[in-house]
């Protein structure tokens, strides 16, 4: 709660905003990676890994798109899938290996590509297969 420049009394701190302590003279915006949709908030907590919250005073935390993902909390932003991984789920934490005989030579991937006849995939997390010798 803040008690405002003239105010008599405090009034709650709007959605996006806290006081850690009651009578402060403003509420303070959830810095990045934090949100908080309560009004009269007492802090922001943290963006789960999987989600985040790109500017200060927010709401709450979006999640990652698929083909993205967001390993740590306190997150401001997703990072696309490298090649030969994807994320097929929005709020992704990882990004999953292109399993052996399949691969993927995009960034911000789905799903991987299955090896077309004559050729190969020989380990996980390719990017592209391999003509068989």
């Amino acid at each position: 709660r803040s008690s405002g420049a003239a105010a008599s009394e405090c009034t709650p701190c709007v959605a996006g905003k806290y006081a850690e302590t009651t009578g402060l003279a403003e509420c303070r915006s959830c810095s990045v990676g934090r949100a908080s949709s309560a009004v009269g908030a007492e802090d922001c907590p943290a963006c789960v890994a999987g989600r985040f919250a790109a500017s200060t005073g927010a709401q709450q935390c979006s999640e990652c798109a698929v083909g993205r993902f967001a390993a740590s909390d306190v997150s401001q932003g997703c990072d696309d899938c490298p090649a030969g991984r994807f994320a097929a789920s929005v709020a992704s934490k990882i990004c999953t290996e292109c399993p052996v005989g399949f691969a993927q030579n995009d960034t911000s991937s789905t799903s991987c590509t299955e090896c077309p006849a004559g050729k190969y995939s020989p380990g996980v997390s390719r990017s592209d297969c391999l003509s068989c010798p």
